[in-house]
């Protein structure tokens, strides 16, 4: 019954009623879960790798048989089988770590949902929406599938280009969290200097040479895309802002301030909301990308500003007062 009242109001705010069967078939995407790895990076690339291999002929064999429907259940098969694969993976890295599978729940588990878990998940509830509301502003407006196409286009290449700084990203995430708890904090800054930098000239060097090709990668899909290159331009400069966004989450997440992430997040769930009912309206696509581009730029000093002061004031509690010198009154 709920889930037949929010796609009533999903429907409503988004004129497709035909979309409610894709919707509830979609859903079945966000049931299975994901490897969480002991720096055991070889087995999670393997296991991403034979799972989108495994669940290709899925995707296509729905597609051929029921069409977009049938694509979206051949998703939702190819996911379930990247969480076996993934679940078995899980095993043998903990097996090898003499680390047992608990399902009870002590003290110090609760602690990790209350300062980790929690935030993480509000996180989600947050962004998810508000991305989507941004969208559904623009689809609500007259041609606005058709800007919306030309958006899809250019986030297509957008998941290209943010593909590898993501997967950088994660690699960091345990070597941030063992230099935070090994109390190297010099270290940790050093490491998330470097790899800032080395994020922004991998996503620039992706993304430029698609920016000066906007032409023809827009005339692959056909003629009215070559309206869209404001759009894919202004999502490839975004690209860069948000490689470091993530980079800059992930250590906040990495050192213990979840809830200081998910403050982020609220932010600039809030910054895209306004920046979307302002701009959209008057300059619809190129509106939508800019404010989430926007968004992404005033996220970043909002986190460069707050790293900074963590890690600052985490050196100074751990060197505590300076020592009295003898003779000092």
């Amino acid at each position: 019954m709920a889930l037949e009242r929010l796609n009533g109001w999903v429907m409503s705010a988004s004129p497709a009623p035909h979309l409610a069967p894709l919707l509830r078939a979609g859903a079945g995407l966000v049931v299975f879960g994901a490897l969480s790895g002991f720096e055991a990076f070889k087995r999670v690339a393997w296991v991403n790798w034979v799972g989108s291999l495994a669940g290709l002929p899925a995707v296509v064999i729905g597609a051929m048989i029921a069409g977009l429907e049938g694509a979206v259940w051949g998703m939702v098969l190819q996911t379930a089988i990247g969480c076996a694969l993934a679940h078995r993976a899980l095993a043998a890295e903990t097996a090898k770590a003499g680390v047992r599978i608990s399902w009870t729940i002590n003290a110090q588990g609760w602690t990790v949902l209350w300062r980790f878990t929690l935030p993480a998940l509000i996180s989600t509830l947050l962004a998810t929406p508000a991305g989507w509301l941004s969208r559904a502003m623009l689809l609500n407006l007259d041609g606005g599938y058709a800007e919306m196409a030309l958006v899809n286009a250019a986030n297509q290449w957008m998941n290209l280009v943010q593909f590898l700084p993501f997967i950088m990203g994660s690699v960091l995430v345990p070597m941030f969290a063992s230099l935070h708890a090994a109390g190297r904090p010099e270290e940790l800054r050093k490491l998330l200097r470097y790899n800032l930098l080395l994020n922004a000239a991998v996503t620039l060097a992706l993304g430029l040479p698609l920016v000066l090709l906007v032409r023809p990668i827009l005339a692959w899909y056909g003629p009215g895309f070559g309206e869209g290159a404001t759009i894919f331009n202004l999502t490839m400069l975004a690209c860069v802002f948000l490689a470091l966004n993530n980079l800059m989450s992930r250590t906040m997440q990495s050192t213990g301030r979840a809830w200081w992430d998910l403050i982020s997040n609220a932010l600039w769930a809030a910054v895209v909301l306004f920046l979307s009912w302002w701009l959209v309206p008057r300059h619809r696509g190129n509106g939508l990308i800019g404010a989430h581009a926007l968004a992404a730029v005033a996220l970043l000093a909002w986190q460069f500003g707050l790293v900074h002061f963590l890690l600052m004031r985490s050196d100074t509690v751990r060197a505590g007062p300076e020592p009295r010198r003898e003779g000092s009154r």
